[in-house]
């Protein structure tokens, strides 16, 4: 029996929609933190989903490029092809010559409506040899891919699905792109359907099983007593093409044109001629109040409509329920406060606008609800519900045979520190359902500032479940180096804040300001950064800023190996006085240092050395490294990326990264006064093995997601760390 079903996800600010069809995914908008919360929302990405996009926006695109290296890890890069707007190829193509982790985009298609193909290659054994090079092989790699010449033959192909400019059709939809400016709207069509053979009619007519086949067959069948029963007389009718339509409409020029456009047209005049059933309209905007939406939405008011950034109040128990419903990760925060309530936020469950008071007489009106979806197909069975084999479970029924021990007494006083240290992200490569990828905010609470180090996808969500606002409010971020588990999360946090007065400096390798400027111009945003390149606080680089930069652009080649060109008006060599001159009225610091560490290239270590002289120091992603120790000499709080347990030494010497006691020795020889730890590989997403020397050392701290203290605390953390570890082993 075919299953035809359509989930909104809005675990983050952006909501994007999962389609499915069988055992296909088609991928409605990737924005920020999307692949961390498609566990908590019962969706297994199977091979080769196709993605689609709305717009080209910071909004719906910034959690693609890490979803994108995620299918690829899990052999479904070469069967994936994306569509979307004009600007699309050149966007992927942009990632595609990246020095840094760019390969992992090479088998990816895209297919840009009335626009552009970007072809991805089938080349397994290139794929397969570029996954398993270490990154240090730079030039290798550049020349390699410059060379690699994708045989139209052996290619991944998105066009392959397109039968005319603007429509795609496979072996299951039909999506008709309707293009309104830079935005696309999606007609999604099954196609008609076979009706089932009706029990009770084939009961009636007698016809026994051994007869079936011959009736499916011919289309009739005679019986023992020669009577001839058609196949007419004992199925349901065909099922005409089910319809469902996603609009991400901003303004009312956009949706006037809509109205106007020809494909819209056709399909309202097919389903008021019964040629075809529209099922329900998914609503991308947040529009709803404005008076244009109000009159689009009572002009069809006969047909569903689900709004994706609003709730509807139900006295239904199952949708009280289900609004209730909080990812994992939330739910162990909270039942973490509980017991250490200075140490974890408790997250409130996501808030919504209600729908407009305009609508409350439709009832064919729906907001989002977690875990529900609106089945299409089959028929029957057609409406908005709970996914298929959800339950929700009780976070205390889960660790219900966990005991604490009572350190908390110890905090009940603020004292007299406004410092805070938080771990956002505590996870390497990819987002898990526990933990996050990189990402640590030191906040000021007497100023107002904040500092972030590292900052991977969907750090802005872990930054408001703190309650942090970052508005109007003196920013540095601080980025370790080039891989995007590190970098991607800045871009959303960046535009969040770019109708906001308050400065943003972005400390980064030279190596990624081509790609921030390629991001800002392939979209077309206006953002308030100003970027500084690590390497101006490195006392040893003598080299020229602004021939590095130069020198990092070329080599971000596009097809033909053409130079990319373009314009900036970023100094920065101002751009770092400016900073320099505000470290200590703004942020209470008295320097800013960094060091080279052992990873990939231009991988940074960095110290705050703070005005009342405490300090932290972190080492990003490293191998146990002489400069970094250096660095850290006798600072307060060092922390260390801890990737693999003691047993999976060679894992860690491949991939340049530090075991848990290769960490703590670091932090041992550099004499620091605590060493927390973080980063760690996705296998021990729940439970890390860890030996008994380390257990007994009080200065080592375990981190986890949103752990945090005031700097004058995390002396005392150590022990209710390693109580959190026993709980995720248990």
């Amino acid at each position: 029996m075919v299953r035809f079903s359509f989930q909104v996800i809005k675990n983050q600010e952006t909501p994007n929609i999962v389609c499915s069809f069988d055992n296909i995914r088609y991928i409605f908008n990737l924005p920020d933190g999307f692949q961390r919360f498609t566990k908590d929302n019962q969706v297994k990405i199977n091979q080769g989903p196709r993605i689609f996009f709305t717009r080209l926006s910071t909004k719906t695109t910034t959690g693609c490029f890490g979803y994108l290296s995620t299918l690829l890890a899990q052999n479904c890069g070469v069967n994936t092809k994306i569509y979307g707007p004009k600007g699309l190829c050149k966007l992927i193509n942009m990632k595609r010559y990246n020095e840094i982790g760019g390969f992992k985009t090479l088998p990816y298609s895209v297919q840009e409506f009335n626009g552009n193909c970007l072809l991805g290659t089938k080349d397994t054994k290139l794929i397969e040899e570029l996954l398993q090079q270490n990154d240090c092989k730079l030039q290798e790699y550049l020349e390699k891919i410059k060379e690699h010449i994708i045989d139209p033959k052996e290619s991944n192909d998105a066009s392959i699905y397109m039968k005319n400019s603007t429509l795609f059709k496979d072996q299951n939809l039909q999506i008709q792109a309707i293009e309104i400016n830079d935005t696309i709207q999606y007609v999604i069509s099954s196609f008609p359907q076979p009706g089932n053979y009706n029990k009770e009619k084939l009961q009636q007519f007698k016809v026994p099983a051994n007869k079936m086949q011959d009736l499916s067959k011919n289309g009739k069948v005679m019986l023992e007593d020669e009577q001839i029963v058609t196949i007419e007389q004992v199925k349901e009718p065909d099922i005409i093409p089910q319809v469902a339509i996603i609009l991400d409409i901003a303004n009312p020029e956009q949706m006037q044109k809509l109205m106007c456009h020809i494909e819209f047209k056709k399909t309202l005049e097919q389903f008021k001629a019964q040629q075809v059933n529209l099922v329900a309209v998914f609503h991308l905007s947040h529009q709803l109040q404005e008076e244009y939406y109000i009159d689009f939405i009572k002009k069809y008011s006969n047909i569903n409509h689900i709004f994706c950034n609003y709730y509807k109040e139900s006295d239904d128990k199952i949708c009280q329920t289900h609004m209730k419903i909080q990812p994992l990760s939330e739910l162990l925060s909270n039942f973490l406060h509980q017991q250490y309530p200075f140490n974890f936020p408790h997250i409130e469950c996501l808030k919504l606008k209600p729908i407009p008071i305009d609508f409350k007489d439709l009832n064919q009106m729906c907001g989002y609800i977690p875990l529900f979806e609106y089945l299409i197909l089959p028929t029957k069975q057609q409406g908005y519900k709970p996914v298929q084999n959800f339950s929700p479970k009780i976070m205390s029924q889960i660790f219900n045979n966990i005991q604490f021990k009572n350190y908390q007494q110890q905090f009940q006083q603020k004292g007299i520190d406004h410092m805070r240290l938080i771990f956002l992200g505590t996870c390497s490569m990819k987002p898990g359902q526990l933990r996050n990828v990189s990402g640590i905010i030191l906040v000021n609470e007497k100023l107002k500032s904040n500092i972030i180090l590292d900052c991977g996808e969907g750090t802005f969500k872990q930054i408001s479940d703190e309650n942090i606002v970052l508005d109007d409010k003196p920013l540095i971020i601080w980025i370790s180096h080039a891989h995007s588990d590190h970098h991607l999360g800045l871009l959303q946090i960046v535009h969040n804040l770019c109708n906001c007065h308050n400065e943003i400096y972005l400390i980064v390798p030279a190596i990624v300001v081509p790609w921030l400027m390629f991001f800002k111009e392939i979209l077309g945003e206006q953002n308030n950064w100003k970027i500084i390149v690590s390497q101006q606080f490195d006392q040893d680089f003598k080299e020229d800023i602004n021939e590095l930069i130069k020198d990092c652009f070329h080599q971000c080649r596009i097809r033909q190996g053409e130079l990319v060109q373009i314009q900036d008006n970023q100094n920065f060599l101002k751009n770092y006085e400016d900073l320099i001159s505000c470290l200590k009225d703004q942020f209470e610091l008295n320097s800013i240092k960094v060091t080279p560490v052992d990873h990939c290239p231009q991988s940074y270590g960095v110290r705050l050395n703070l005005c009342d002289g405490r300090s932290l120091s972190y080492s990003g992603d490293t191998r146990p490294c002489e400069r970094f120790i250096k660095l850290s000499q006798n600072v307060d709080i060092l922390i260390h990326e801890s990737t693999f347990t003691d047993d999976l030494q060679e894992n860690a010497l491949q991939n340049m990264h530090s075991t848990i006691s290769e960490a703590v020795k670091v932090g041992m020889l550099a004499d620091a006064k605590v060493i927390t730890l973080t980063h760690y590989s996705q296998r021990y997403s729940r439970q890390i093995e860890i030996n008994q020397e380390n257990l007994e050392n009080d200065k080592i701290i375990f981190c986890c997601d949103h752990f945090g203290g005031y700097l004058n605390q995390y002396s005392k953390l150590s022990q209710i760390s390693k109580e959190i570890i026993q709980l995720f082993n248990e």
